[in-house]
């Protein structure tokens, strides 16, 4: 299997993942509420991301926009998030 192959695999996990916390919630989340679960639902699927990686592109990345679905807006917080650790050479590059 190729790396790229696990990697999309992976996105794929943490995207599945995020949309299914958030859909648990009883409110509509906020932006910011979108940003942070998918954070931990990178952190939690992902096995090259530690917990401080996590911290820092929480404090680096803006929510996303309010005015669009969740899915995008999860899709919006992973492709920033795989940017920037792209830069930091903690992955490697992959589109999602």
């Amino acid at each position: 299997m190729t790396q790229s192959v696990i990697d999309h695999d992976c996105c794929r996990t943490v995207r599945s993942a995020a949309l299914r916390s958030l859909t648990k919630r009883r409110d509509h989340p906020t932006p910011e509420t979108v940003r942070t679960i998918t954070l931990q639902a990178l952190y939690d699927h992902h096995p090259h991301v530690a917990l401080e990686d996590v911290l820092e592109l929480r404090v680096l990345l803006d929510g996303p926009r309010h005015e669009t679905p969740v899915d995008e807006q999860v899709d919006a917080v992973l492709e920033t998030a795989f940017s920037e650790l792209t830069k930091w050479n903690m992955v490697p590059a992959v589109s999602v």
